[in-house]
């Protein structure tokens, strides 16, 4: 899914936009442990037109990207074993419960973290590996 989206807009040129550039690092920095509102609230913009900017210059919703950056600090920290419990990972990473946590991480990756960190077959933890 992720990997057509990326085939798909490879070959576009996209225009940069400061203030987006801007959002893209303060996400980046915060391994997506900020809301979408801190975000407009630093580069001075509002919601809706930081959004609509956003899908026509990456090609998402900054949730979504928010979402993606959090997972990969997720993945990062699991495959380099930089956490004791999925508790702690999941205060460490921003989430309010280890509920959130799990149900969060299970729509986004299609397995509970315990189950992602027991598995070495599966997709996304050899993309983001390689991608470190």
């Amino acid at each position: 899914m992720l990997q057509e989206f990326i085939v798909s807009i490879r070959g576009k040129i996209i225009t940069p936009v400061a203030y987006i550039e801007e959002a893209l690092s303060l996400i980046d920095e915060s391994h997506g442990n900020i809301s979408v509102q801190e975000i407009c609230k630093k580069i001075n913009i509002s919601e809706r037109q930081c959004s609509r900017k956003f899908i026509e210059v990456v090609g998402i919703r900054p949730i979504q990207y928010i979402k993606i950056r959090q997972l990969h600090f997720i993945i990062n920290r699991i495959h380099r074993n930089h956490f004791h419990s999925i508790k702690e990972l999941a205060y460490d990473t921003g989430f309010y419960d280890p509920a959130h946590f799990n149900n969060s991480f299970k729509k986004l990756t299609g397995m509970s973290p315990g189950a992602f960190i027991k598995s070495d077959e599966h997709i996304a933890l050899d993309y983001f590996s390689n991608s470190i």
